[in-house]
């Protein structure tokens, strides 16, 4: 489980009133908005709709928790509230798949925060 830092609610995420991106993967969509706070907040959501049983969508949550718990320490310098939703349930077969996309997500953003960082500083 993610330390209480790092969590917010789909409350807390809406009543931020920065806008939103919008990044689509196989697995989940991501919505990012900036935040004013020294960290990034995660909300996982599963729908319903995906599977009735509770014990699957909340076996996908602590999975993807998991999974942002290990990337962590390469989220020093990013400052967002995310919002996952997932679009499929995380198996052992598929959270390969999940890490991965994860990972990825994380080396763009930290791509795109350098760019804007060095941007700021030539100007």
């Amino acid at each position: 489980m993610l330390p209480k830092i790092y969590r917010t609610t789909i409350l807390e995420f809406f009543q931020n009133r920065q806008t939103a991106q919008k990044i689509i993967f196989q697995m989940f969509t991501v919505f990012l908005k900036i935040n004013n706070i020294n960290n990034s907040r995660f909300v996982i959501n599963v729908p319903k709709v995906l599977e009735k049983r509770s014990v699957y969508r909340n076996f996908t949550k602590r999975v993807v928790g998991e999974v942002i718990g290990k990337q962590l320490n390469n989220l020093n310098n990013i400052h967002y509230d995310f919002s996952f939703k997932m679009k499929k349930i995380i198996t052992r077969e598929n959270k390969l798949l999940l890490e991965k996309e994860i990972s990825q997500m994380i080396k763009d953003l930290q791509i795109s925060q350098n760019q804007n960082h060095d941007q700021k500083n030539h100007s």
